[in-house]
Parts: C-alpha cells; structure tokens; sequence
C-alpha cells in the first residue's frame, strides 16, 4: 500500500494517461471560464487538478466496469 499521496497521484496518472489528458484539458478549459484567474498560475492549477481528477475518474469507472463483467462470469 502506498502511503505517500504524491506517489499515489503520479500512480493515478501513470496508470490512466487517457483520463488525465482529458481532465487536464477539462481542467484548463474550466479555469478558463469559470475562474477570474488568467496566466500561467491559472493553466498550470487547471492542468494538474484536471488531471489527477480525469485520472481518478477513469480509475473508478474501469473499477465499475470490471467488477460487473466479472460477476457475469462467474454467474456463467
């Protein structure tokens, strides 16, 4: 078990690189309408918060989606 939440971050993110792409694009896409904050400060909260959470996201659903093909296995 890793403890250490910056490792687990950059775990999330190593693990799921298409759900990070996509929440760092959300991300910058979020601060940039909704958030008086401009510049590079702005870009790089957007990019980073977006993708550990894109990441995360992809990490729960692959969860979901897996844990629901494998009770219909074992049904079968």
């Amino acid at each position: 078990m890793v403890f250490d939440p910056i490792k687990r971050a950059s775990a999330f993110v190593r693990v799921n690189p298409i759900g990070a792409i996509a929440g760092g694009v959300a991300g910058v896409m979020l601060m940039r309408r909704y958030t008086p904050m401009r510049g590079w400060l702005g870009l790089t909260i957007g990019v980073v918060g977006g993708a550990f959470g894109g990441a995360f996201a992809q990490s729960k659903l692959k969860a979901v989606s897996g844990s629901k093909k494998s009770a219909n296995a074992a049904k079968s």
